[in-house]
């Protein structure tokens, strides 16, 4: 299915636009996102353009005039008036949404490398999941200073569980917390470096959990992540947790399905992917009332799933991107890959696509993320394929656009500035040559995109 919108057309326009991001390096043509650095201070308009808002749809034959960095009108030609000198790109045809967000990343593992590619995808935020804090710190502070790299949202380090030894043989990218104590120790210390949230990993037992989830909260900070092996999915809508990655601990497994997985040599790992058994239909319901979202992050369930298959290198050759996969990428995707699924684990997997679909229909909003550093997730372009999965296991295309702009604004605190397109909001946009409504691959179809104010136009 990817091959058939001009994958060639879009593919070459996002490998321009991703040199000419990578020649603009640090000059002031990409200073300021609005936000930070330096404001633009050229204005433009945008005409004839239908405007794809993440809630009311499509709005054909509109004006969006842009100046400072900021949207300052959205409307029928009549009733925009465009300034004397102001620039204007003539939208005919063209269709344009709010910049998209990549909801869960990690940037120390894939490295600068994904910046132009991102932007070029026409991703201009993104929420870092657990990365070198120090790193983060230098690449936001490039950005300030005119560097092309999208908005950064962060947690710095994410917070694993463990024991002294493990605790001792983790990385600037993973915390290990030894006891209630010390996860407490470990939130004061990020909450004292500026994170902006709290990301919880590998979290074993619920005391530790719990003094997490508290200390967080006692700080300010929402606290995000995997499901805890304990108190559970339940236990993380209780405390609060804001987002739920992955899913994994939430599948409603039937019993016919349970009885496969206690028959297999592999239980003790595959269970863990289905709920808890006596209260699977109370998740979703939980997950609403307490206003969490979920990050599917289907893209990286796929590659999971890919890992060992026989057909990885004939897949690897039609994955959207690939070409910009550097050698360095490819021997992180070597390293990272897990264990060869089996026909149950792949079975498993495949109930992921259905479980976002019913969270949806449950009222529990979806970001769209794609665990960037996992296995065969191609900077930028995988966002793009997160929507398409989305869409093909049965979410609407303007709901799967929500999620990769006004839901991840929404969750991390900046919808008065992000995620859509409105008078007042930062001028992230995404122009496209077709319709994402009328088929969500349009959404690769990049024309230009415009980061904070500056446009830079992909012919």
């Amino acid at each position: 299915m990817h091959g058939s919108i001009a994958a060639g057309d879009s593919g070459a326009r996002a490998l321009a636009l991703a040199a000419a991001l990578v020649c603009a390096g640090a000059t002031s043509a990409w200073a300021g996102s609005g936000d930070a650095g330096t404001s633009p201070s050229a204005s433009f308009a945008l005409t004839h353009v239908t405007v794809v808002d993440p809630v009311a749809g499509a709005q054909p034959e509109r004006t969006v005039l842009v100046a400072e960095g900021r949207i300052v009108a959205v409307g029928p030609a009549a009733e925009v008036a465009v300034p004397l000198g102001a620039a204007v790109h003539d939208g005919t045809g063209r269709f344009v949404i709010p910049g998209l967000w990549d909801m869960h990343v990690h940037l120390s593992q894939v490295g600068a490398m994904a910046f132009p590619v991102l932007l070029s995808s026409g991703v201009t935020s993104v929420r870092d999941m657990g990365s070198d804090l120090a790193e983060i710190r230098r690449w936001q502070a490039a950005r300030a200073e005119g560097q092309p790299i999208p908005r950064i949202v962060t947690p710095g380090p994410k917070l694993d569980e463990g024991n002294l030894l493990e605790r001792l043989l983790s990385s600037a990218e993973l915390r290990v917390v030894t006891s209630p104590a010390d996860a407490r120790r470990a939130v004061d210390g990020l909450k004292a470096k500026g994170v902006d949230f709290i990301k919880v990993h590998n979290v074993r037992t619920g005391p530790v959990y719990e003094a997490i989830a508290d200390e967080a909260r006692r700080q300010g900070l929402a606290i995000a992540g995997h499901i805890p092996s304990e108190p559970g999915p339940l236990g993380a809508a209780g405390a609060g947790q804001r987002t739920i990655e992955h899913g994994r601990g939430m599948l409603p497994c039937s019993p016919e399905l349970r009885a496969r997985i206690r028959a297999d040599k592999e239980r003790a790992r595959l269970e863990r992917y289905c709920a808890p058994e006596a209260t699977q239909d109370e998740v979703l319901p939980a997950l609403r009332r307490s206003g969490a979202w979920f990050t599917p992050t289907l893209v990286s369930w796929r590659g999971n799933g890919m890992v060992g298959d026989p057909s990885l290198a004939a897949w690897l050759e039609r994955l959207p991107g690939i070409e910009v996969a550097t050698p360095a990428l490819r021997r992180h995707w070597e390293a990272m890959a897990g264990p060869t699924p089996g026909a149950l684990e792949r079975e498993l997997i495949r109930g992921f696509g259905p479980l976002a679909v019913a969270a949806h229909r449950a009222g529990v909003p979806l970001l769209a993320g794609t665990d960037l550093g996992d296995p065969y997730v191609v900077p930028g372009h995988a966002l793009h394929d997160e929507l398409q999965l989305l869409v093909e296991a049965g979410l609407g295309p303007l709901d799967a656009l929500r999620s990769a702009t006004l839901e991840p604004a929404r969750a991390v605190g900046l919808a008065a500035d992000l995620g859509s397109i409105r008078a007042g909001a930062i001028a992230d946009l995404v122009v496209l040559d077709a319709d994402p409504l009328s088929d969500i691959r349009n959404t690769r179809r990049i024309r230009a995109v415009v980061a904070g104010g500056r446009w830079l136009d992909a012919r």
